[in-house]
């Protein structure tokens, strides 16, 4: 039995150590708890169908581009500037953008997200959109052993946004009550940057939890964004679990439903090639990133790695259900 625990805990180990780019904030409410109370009010029709599709408005509201400006230039420097300092605690209050008119893709910098618990969709392709249907393909997490460990994923997760200093803000996803990821991030008119980001993983009751701190920091969205825009660069980790280097190019722009409503979205793809000295491997993840609301609204992991011997391959797309917050 001892040797067993000891090989969950290298299973664990294996999930827990890459952080695939989220983060652990300490003024953050529990994400299982906020799971568990969406899922309470939302009851699933059977243990494997996601959440109810909240209907959609009668008439959706398209976002509109107009020549508003855009953000100013990244300074040559924006990259690669020091790690700020760790986010003070959570504002009472958490102001939602506010734009000075319609815009979609020509946003200017927006400020932080709006604060709030979202659900969102959970499948297993990597095209269209997830909308919950229980036709879709279900995305499942893979340990490989001799034997290898599948588990799916519920077709339905929920995301809280705080906001936590003017200029930032903490996400906390649980894809399910046993695997939740965060990752603080600030931003400003040069771009939007990563600062920690982890993961907290439980297998058969035992839990573990990794995370990663990034200096310098890690930009997510450099501003003023353009199709075939690339940068990329190297972060060391603070924490010693997994530096990195990166890429990210800006592949596209597109507009998705969501919620009934039109967003126009920003497609920009980062490859994350994890050097250790615990975890290597390779993540490379698409996000829609939607400038009107300062936040992605679409996202797609495609995750290969492996620490202490025990490999993790995941994939799986994740969409926002509503551009409202559930509470």
């Amino acid at each position: 039995m001892a040797s067993a625990f000891g090989v969950l805990a290298a299973i664990i180990a294996a999930v827990v150590a890459f952080g695939y780019g989220k983060a652990t904030s300490t003024t953050a409410p529990s994400a299982e708890a906020a799971l568990r109370q969406f899922r309470a009010h939302n009851p699933s029709p059977s243990a494997t169908a996601g959440l109810p599709v909240a209907a959609p408005p009668a008439t959706p509201s398209p976002d509109r581009s107009s020549p508003s400006g855009s953000a100013a230039s990244p300074s040559p420097s924006a990259a690669s500037s020091p790690a700020p300092t760790r986010a003070a605690p959570r504002a009472s209050a958490a102001p939602a953008p506010s734009p000075t008119g319609p815009c979609g893709w020509d946003c200017p910098y927006q400020g932080v997200a709006a604060s709030g618990v979202y659900q969102w969709f959970q499948c297993g392709r990597t095209s269209g959109q997830c909308t919950g249907d229980p036709s879709e393909p279900q995305a499942v997490e893979t340990i490989g052993l001799a034997i290898p460990l599948t588990r799916p994923l519920p077709r339905s997760g929920v995301r809280t946004i705080n906001v936590t200093s003017p200029s930032g803000f903490s996400l906390t996803h649980a894809y399910e009550s046993e695997h939740t990821e965060t990752y603080d991030v600030v931003g400003d008119a040069t771009g939007i940057y990563m600062t920690h980001m982890g993961t907290s993983v439980s297998v058969l009751g035992i839990a573990s939890s990794t995370g990663i701190a990034q200096a310098p920091r890690f930009p997510l969205y450099l501003f003023p964004l353009a199709v075939g825009k690339a940068w990329s660069g190297h972060w060391d980790d603070n924490n010693h679990n997994a530096a990195a280097d990166y890429t990210c190019t800006v592949l596209d722009t597109t507009t998705l439903s969501i919620g009934g409503r039109q967003v126009q979205t920003w497609l920009v793809e980062a490859r994350l090639h994890l050097l250790g000295p615990k975890t290597q491997g390779d993540v490379d993840v698409r996000t829609w990133f939607a400038p009107r609301y300062s936040q992605t609204v679409q996202e797609v992991w495609d995750d290969s790695l492996v620490s202490g011997g025990v490999s993790y391959r995941a994939q799986w797309m994740s969409t926002l259900a509503s551009l409202q917050p559930s509470r």
